[in-house]
């Protein structure tokens, strides 16, 4: 866990997905969250907020949904040409590498 996660103790959500026309449809299988953790100052010189969790373990918890979810696909145009952006719903996301694995918590 790194602190740069201010004050939330999801570290991360996986699961399905399936492609859709003008969508995407999601479904959790699994939520990796932070527990025992301490709330402490912040450091900021790299936090916005007063406080920020430190240290604590990750814990795995299954999640047994049996229904997608969908959510509103969208390809946008970045500030630069290279720039690969998606919409999901209203939130953007930027492509940061190839490599996922290369910024997966371990």
């Amino acid at each position: 866990m790194d602190t740069y996660n201010d004050l939330n103790p999801i570290v991360s959500i996986s699961g399905r997905y399936k492609i859709e026309i003008r969508g995407i449809s999601l479904l959790i299988e699994e939520i990796k969250h932070l527990t025992g953790y301490k709330i402490e100052e912040a450091d900021h010189g790299f936090q916005f907020g007063l406080f920020q969790l430190a240290g604590g373990k990750i814990v795995v918890f299954k999640q047994n949904d049996s229904e997608y979810s969908f959510h509103e696909l969208k390809k946008i145009k970045g500030v630069s040409k290279k720039e690969e952006v998606i919409m999901i719903d209203n939130e953007k996301y930027f492509k940061i590498s190839d490599n996922p694995d290369k910024y997966k918590i371990k």
